[in-house]
This record gives structure tokens, C-alpha cells and sequence, in this order.
């Protein structure tokens, strides 16, 4: 596990209503891919699975509203919208 560099600000994200995946959760979810899905699935799922033991990470289900942004605006949006979310560390 190596050092983070962001840390997420969990209360905020919960007060948003984004949805975080813990570690655990994420990690039997993707074994289950990994065991039970098409070839090209579980491929994903085993590297995914590599780097999820490595960083001990979840993943967060954001709920971000794009329907108005233009597709070439789409990156900076995201970017914003996900960086208030973080701190440094």
C-alpha cells in the first residue's frame, strides 16, 4: 500500500448522496465477476482485483447531473464536481 495523496471527505459525500463502495464490498464483488462473467469481464475484474488488495480502495457511485453540459465540457465538469470532495494529505 503506498502513501495516498487525496483523501476523500466521507461525510460530505454521504450529505450528497453519492454512494461509496467500501474496500469489502468491492473486493467480493469484483471475485464474483471474476469467477462468473464472460472472458473479457473477468480479465477486467482480475486486474481490477490485483489493484484493489494492493490499495486497500473503494470506489464511489457518483451522482453528478450532465445533461445540460456539453460533451466537450464533460471532463472539466467531472472534475469539479468531484474535486470538492477531496482533500490533500
Amino acid at each position: 500500500m503506498g502513501e495516498a495523496t487525496y483523501r476523500l471527505r466521507r461525510p460530505e459525500v454521504d450529505d450528497a448522496l453519492h454512494t461509496v463502495v467500501e474496500h469489502p464490498e468491492l473486493i467480493k464483488e469484483l471475485e464474483s465477476v471474476a469467477r462468473s462473467s464472460d472472458k473479457d469481464d473477468k480479465i477486467r475484474a482480475v486486474r481490477a482485483l490485483q489493484y484493489a488488495k494492493q490499495r486497500l480502495e473503494g470506489l464511489v457511485h457518483w451522482k453528478i447531473d450532465i445533461s445540460s453540459v456539453a460533451r466537450k465540457d464533460l471532463i472539466e465538469r467531472a472534475r469539479s464536481e468531484v474535486s470538492k470532495f477531496f482533500s490533500r494529505v
